[in-house]
């Protein structure tokens, strides 16, 4: 059995990696090439493409799909090029937080092909989203506008309603704060309908994407068997200012101490000494004040009164006296 020297297999497999690593490297940079943009209402979109969700679609990301008109319109097109149907749609790479999100259509929105959806909306995942669409989702005699913040399955969590717009411009509103998400749809500066969701699947900013797709139902052509085209004439984002939590002040003890000084007196005990010069000599002993220290309340004890000699020893010594006087009256002196 012939055996291949472990230098050579290294050197194979080193070479293996390298090729796959740079085939890699062009199919990244491929893809990554394929992601366009336009710039629209002072936003850089990207354009989707590939096979995707929702529907599900393939979508288009050339001009002949996503593209501008001479007047900066967005123009979104369901179309079936080389008889194959492709859905549009175009996202901020970023999120953009709270706010009055706002799109102007220059569109009978209205008036969808009953196999598609126009969506406005911002999305994080299939559980964190908020929605303006338009559609009667295959039922003729549905409602056509549709404001939703996912999941959709909880009833509470959407809005629908029937809507009659004329030609020309209408305006689409979400306002998102931390406390609701307000639904809105204008046109010639009336308002034709509003939802305002207080519920629980209102979540915080940070990882959704401001988004618009015009794609089919379950990826079906468009009932009426010819391309359609969605005009957007603007869009427009106001930050709302969210005012963080009040601080609640923290009450705390208050730690300052007053320390006073009380000074307690040591009694005072007096004792009589007989000398032999017969000389009485009285001392006082006094012994070292303490300190006691108190916090908070001064107190001052009561000085004490200085101990006497009590009666007996006072007899005691007055016999003395008299014993050292008759003394010198017997010696003379």
């Amino acid at each position: 059995m012939n055996t291949i020297p472990f230098t050579t297999k290294l050197s194979k497999l080193t070479s293996a990696i390298a090729i796959s690593a740079l085939m890699f490297s062009s199919m990244s940079l491929q893809a990554f090439a394929a992601n366009r943009t336009i710039d629209f209402s002072g936003y850089t979109w990207t354009v989707k493409s590939g096979f995707n969700g929702p529907g599900p679609n393939t979508f288009d990301d050339s001009t002949a799909s996503v593209f501008l008109d001479s007047s900066n319109q967005l123009h979104l097109k369901v179309s079936n090029i080389g008889g194959k149907w492709y859905s549009s749609e175009a996202y901020l790479q970023s999120s953009l937080g709270y706010g009055t999100y706002e799109w102007e259509t220059n569109s009978r929105v209205d008036k969808i092909d009953t196999n598609l959806v126009l969506g406005l909306f911002m999305y994080q995942d299939d559980t964190h989203e908020i929605d303006i669409e338009y559609s009667n989702w295959m039922e003729a005699a549905a409602n056509m506008l549709n404001y939703t913040v996912q999941p959709y399955t909880i009833k509470s969590n959407t809005y629908t309603a029937p809507l009659s717009l004329q030609d020309g411009v209408s305006t689409h509103k979400i306002e998102w704060t931390p406390d609701y998400i307000l639904f809105s749809t204008w046109q010639n500066g009336q308002k034709l309908n509003e939802w305002k969701y207080t519920g629980s699947n209102n979540f915080v900013p940070g990882r959704e994407r401001v988004d618009m797709n015009f794609w089919m139902i379950k990826g079906l052509a468009p009932a009426a068997g010819t391309d359609q085209e969605l005009i957007i004439k603007s869009f427009k984002f106001t930050p709302v200012s969210v005012t963080p939590p009040a601080l609640v002040p923290v009450v705390t003890a208050d730690t300052t101490t007053t320390t006073t000084s009380s000074t307690v007196i040591a009694p005072v005990t007096t004792t009589s000494t007989v000398t032999p010069d017969t000389t009485t000599v009285t001392t006082a002993t006094i012994t070292s004040p303490t300190i006691s220290t108190t916090t908070v309340t001064s107190s001052t004890s009561p000085a004490p009164t200085l101990s006497t000699v009590d009666t007996k020893e006072n007899r005691h010594r007055n016999i003395l006296r008299k014993f050292k006087e008759k003394m010198r009256k017997i010696s003379g002196k």
